[in-house]
């Protein structure tokens, strides 16, 4: 039996099929960049981490790019029913989150306020943070990309092609654009 467990212990790790709760090491970033159908939930905390909570770490990929944003895909090549897959990201602040191609980003539980942040949503992708209070918030969504936020001072945001914005707060300072089936609302 402890031969059989070692066993598939190993093939387990080989394949690089994910456990729940498998951490991934990463140098620190500041930006979150997630596509091809993969999902991130947020969480606020002290030290930066990032669990995978579902799906094959095997087919994955998961790299920095820019110097200082995770880029996250649940495969490294064509995505096509590669299952569901989903990340744990606990940051003390993260000022910039890209989602397409149906990948999603969720903000849970709570955040100090934060100084500002860039929301872009597009080709499906969607964006949930409105468990973070921001001070100033450029906000762009279009070809389907949807984006919820908290704004308390300033937004700045763009809505085009199907793209759908909507915050809660009363920021002064609004500059709104949509054009080509756009929206940008007040909840």
């Amino acid at each position: 039996m402890i031969r059989f467990l070692a066993a598939a212990t190993t093939a387990l790790i080989l394949t690089g099929a994910a456990v729940a709760g498998t951490e991934v090491k990463f140098a620190p970033f500041s930006g979150i960049s997630i596509h091809s159908g993969g999902h991130v939930i947020l969480r606020h905390g002290t030290v930066q981490r990032v669990t995978v909570v579902k799906g094959d770490l095997g087919k994955a990929d998961l790299h920095i790019t820019g110097g200082n944003t995770l880029d996250i895909s649940p495969c490294k090549t064509w995505c096509w029913h590669v299952g569901y897959f989903e990340v744990e990201i606990v940051s003390p602040k993260i000022d910039n989150v890209v989602a397409h191609s149906g990948g999603a980003l969720r903000a849970s539980g709570e955040f100090p306020k934060q100084a500002s942040l860039h929301l872009t949503a597009h080709s499906g992708g969607a964006i949930e943070t409105l468990a973070i209070p921001v001070d100033n918030v450029t906000a762009l969504a279009h070809s389907g990309g949807a984006i919820q936020l908290k704004v308390l001072s300033s937004l700045e945001a763009t809505a085009h092609s199907g793209g759908a914005i909507s915050y809660t707060g009363n920021p002064p300072h609004l500059s709104t654009q949509s054009h080509s089936g756009g929206s940008i609302s007040k909840d």
